[in-house]
């Protein structure tokens, strides 16, 4: 009876063994081909994505990494898509180990994105932000309201003090909110800021001919794989990160002739396609209006559960 027993209990310890086996091979293969995790790091997807909130990621529209190399995708980006993938500016650095950022899909390959106080346009129609994007506005208060109290009742978790002891300050509002803070009796004054085209320097591609910014954008085109665009002085910034960092080239500008791998060149021919992405909170930002375009191998994968 008890070697009946005992070998009834060994096949038992080789099967739970054997699922258990199983089972890990499986959790792993998941989460390396099929779902990923991010913690986000920062405020710029607010009122949508939260500081320190958890997102899972699918990476099956845009296919996996795995052993340094880019799986096949089973699915497709669409415009106003939430997307996490690479920190673009991070070049000194593995895939695996550069920052991961989020941000929403505006343009595609191909398309050309313009903005026009403040409104988005695509191929020249406009693309209606998420009613949870929140953009700039300048309260002030009337005399006595405690201005912490009122962030507090109404959950706004970002300001900043303009000048504390005459109650004015900036704060990231969705069009909603501002809305119903104008009816507010507390509130004196609720006004959109805009900025002044030309006034901001860290806007792409940061040289002095282009007098873009935030508000007042473009028009410019996303670069799509087998594009031809004719290189000069003027426009060489905008695909000088394309060129040498994310398609593997050297470049060099001698008075106004520019050098592609020691060759002089007036085009270039784009290898990748890209992506260009804005975040949610439009004016407190860190996206394609800073540093352009988002290679597609560098995109990790589409948020899950956020429209």
């Amino acid at each position: 009876m008890r070697e009946v027993y005992s070998k009834i209990q060994k096949q038992m310890t080789k099967k739970v063994l054997k699922y258990s086996i199983i089972l890990v091979l499986a959790i792993l293969f998941v989460f390396q081909f099929i779902i990923g995790w991010h913690r986000v790091g920062d405020k710029t997807m607010e009122n949508t994505i939260y500081e320190n909130e958890l997102v899972w990621v699918n990476k099956l529209p845009v296919g996996a990494w795995f052993l340094g190399m880019k799986m096949p995708a089973f699915g497709s980006l669409d415009y106003l898509d939430v997307i996490c993938f690479a920190h673009p500016e991070i070049n000194d650095a593995p895939m695996y180990e550069k920052p991961r950022l989020l941000s929403r899909i505006v343009g595609k390959p191909g398309d050309r994105v313009q903005i026009i106080r403040k409104e988005l346009f695509v191929n020249d129609s406009a693309l209606l932000s998420p009613d949870s994007a929140t953009y700039g506005y300048r309260i002030i208060f009337k005399e006595g309201v405690d201005a912490e109290g009122f962030f507090t009742e109404n959950k706004i978790s970002q300001h900043k003090t303009l000048i504390d002891s005459m109650g004015i300050f900036e704060v990231p509002l969705t069009n909603k909110m501002a809305s119903r803070l104008q009816n507010d009796e507390r509130v004196d004054y609720v006004r959109m800021l805009k900025t002044i085209k030309g006034g901001a320097n860290r806007i792409f591609p940061k040289n002095p001919y282009r007098s873009w910014s935030e508000d007042d954008f473009g028009p410019l085109k996303v670069p799509k794989k087998g594009d031809i665009v004719t290189l000069t002085y003027r426009n060489i910034d905008i695909y000088k990160n394309i060129i040498v960092n994310f398609e593997g080239n050297t470049l060099r500008k001698h008075v106004d002739q520019i050098y592609i791998n020691d060759k002089r060149s007036n085009s270039y021919t784009i290898k990748e396609n890209y992506y260009f992405v804005i975040d949610d909170n439009r004016d407190w930002f860190f996206d394609s209006r800073e540093w352009g375009f988002v290679p597609e191998k560098y995109i990790i994968g589409k948020v899950m559960g956020i429209e």
